[in-house]
C-alpha cells in the first residue's frame, strides 16, 4: 500500500512521551504515527501486531526472571 505524507501538531507532553516509547521499541516516529492512526481507524496489521506480541513476549519472560528472583531474595532472607 502506498504511503502518503500528513502532517499535524501535538501537545509536548504527547511529543515527549512519543520520543520515550520511541527509545523503548526502537521503532520510528513515523511507524508510531502510523500505528496510533491505524488504532484510531480500528485497523491494525498483522505486522504490528506480531512485533507487539514478540515485546509483549519479551517483558512476560523478563517480568518472570524477576519474580523468580526476588522469591530466591525472600525465601533466603
Amino acid at each position: 500500500m502506498p504511503l502518503v505524507a500528513v502532517g499535524g501538531r501535538v501537545p509536548e507532553n504527547h511529543a515527549l512521551q512519543l520520543k520515550q516509547i520511541q527509545a523503548e521499541t526502537g521503532k520510528s516516529e513515523s511507524e508510531l504515527i502510523r500505528e496510533a492512526v491505524a488504532l484510531l481507524l480500528g485497523k491494525t496489521s498483522p505486522e504490528s501486531c506480531v512485533r507487539t506480541n514478540r515485546r509483549l513476549s519479551k517483558v512476560e519472560q523478563q517480568l518472570a526472571r524477576l519474580q523468580r528472583m526476588l522469591l530466591a531474595e525472600v525465601t533466603e532472607g
